[in-house]
């Protein structure tokens, strides 16, 4: 069995676990609105990490970006447990699997900027800082190990494939220790691409399954656990992951891939969906997203309790599998209620089937905990947490 053994994560509902916990309990949005980020400055809602974010070490200098400061906060939090984990490890048996769509982007928007103006490229940049192998490489610099080393981009799926990546390393013994996770920090790119496509959320924040939900609210934040054979109170029981191979950027419109993700996840786990006891749905807030997975939870699992927690932390793109399972980890260990579904700015979509998608903070009630990651062009996984007693 493969053990998720400590975690750390930063997002817009904290810098910390603590602060993460104690927010998520509240159902305490930490999205703002913005009109910096936006070609047009339209007014957008986004989740943005105001907790403080340290220079990198100087002899790491040339991967300081904003996306591996990010890394590097969640880093000092987990250390101290991964240093206790890796104790008598042999370096070349711990590996580094990281997921990112972003990577230091907002730092070449910069020297893009600097260039246009004629001022040339800053002294500082490093072209290294925006390759999307930074953030794994950076880390593996940091910690001096030198097992498998990897980043993963898979667009909104891709930390969650970090994980399964990583489990399979362990399953193959190719490593002891592995750290798994990802990031993604707030840049205009993304922003204004998702804009042009009419998928942002303008003048409000996202409304995830709300009856005019007007699209999605960008986050950034960064997530890293690790993983190994050694015991602990979380096992990754269940994993699936499939490409829709339907549409460059929509996904299918019956959710076929998304549901063979969740149905292989099962399968793993060995239970069925009605033991499941809570669901983090993907839930963006797009028509169609929304739209796809409300229909798959009524035909799965109609029963299961259920939400997007994207309204708290903005859609945080390649960190959002990471950062969600970690809050999937503090729900469990920490016993908190389950966050529910905001409704206040807008009523639930009565065109949805019925699922059973809460509305108030509800008990945790059961061992098995799913996360959904439906990625931009039908690039699909899904997570099974246990929860052992």
């Amino acid at each position: 069995m493969i053990y998720l053994n400590a975690y750390a994560a930063c997002c817009a509902l904290g810098g910390d676990l603590t602060a993460i916990g104690q927010n998520l309990a509240a159902a305490h949005s930490g999205l703002q609105a913005y009109r910096t980020l936006l070609s047009d400055r339209a007014c957008t809602y986004l989740g943005k990490v105001s907790a403080p974010l340290e220079p990198l070490p100087e002899h790491l200098k040339a991967q300081d970006s904003r996306n591996n400061r990010l890394l590097y906060r969640a880093w000092r939090e987990l250390a101290p447990q991964f240093a206790k984990l890796s104790a008598g490890v042999d370096p070349a048996r711990i590996g580094i699997v990281l997921g990112t769509s972003t990577s230091g982007l907002g730092e070449a928007e910069g020297v893009v900027k600097a260039v246009f103006k004629g001022q040339g490229v800053p002294e500082h940049y490093v072209y290294a800082q925006q390759e999307l192998g930074s953030p794994s490489t950076f880390l593996q610099q940091l910690l001096q190990v030198s097992g498998p080393c990897y980043t993963i981009s898979t667009a909104c799926s891709s930390s969650l494939r970090a994980i399964i990546s990583g489990y399979r390393l362990l399953q193959a013994h190719l490593c002891d220790v592995v750290i798994v996770g990802g990031a993604d920090a707030l840049s205009a790119m993304p922003v204004n691409g998702f804009h042009a496509m009419g998928l942002v959320a303008i003048d409000e924040p996202c409304a995830p399954f709300g009856e005019k939900r007007a699209g999605i609210s960008i986050g950034e934040g960064a997530g890293l656990m690790v993983l190994s054979r050694q015991a602990s109170p979380l096992a990754i029981v269940g994993l699936g992951e499939s490409s829709d191979a339907y549409h460059i950027s929509s996904p299918h419109p019956q959710g076929r891939g998304a549901q063979a993700a969740m149905l292989q996840a099962l399968k793993m786990a060995n239970i069925s969906a009605s033991e499941l006891a809570y669901v983090n749905l993907h839930g963006t807030g797009t028509t169609m997203n929304d739209a796809i997975e409300a229909q798959l939870m009524a035909n799965l699992a109609p029963q299961v309790p259920c939400s997007s927690t994207k309204y708290l932390t903005g859609h945080t793109l390649g960190a959002c599998g990471a950062i969600e399972t970690i809050m999937l980890a503090i729900m469990a260990t920490q016993t908190l209620t389950l966050p529910a579904q905001d409704f206040t700015r807008h009523p639930r979509d009565p065109s949805l089937p019925e699922f059973n998608l809460l509305t108030k903070p509800t008990p945790l009630n059961g061992h098995y905990l799913m996360n959904n990651a439906f990625a931009f062009g039908g690039n699909n996984a899904a997570l099974i947490l246990q929860l052992l007693s």
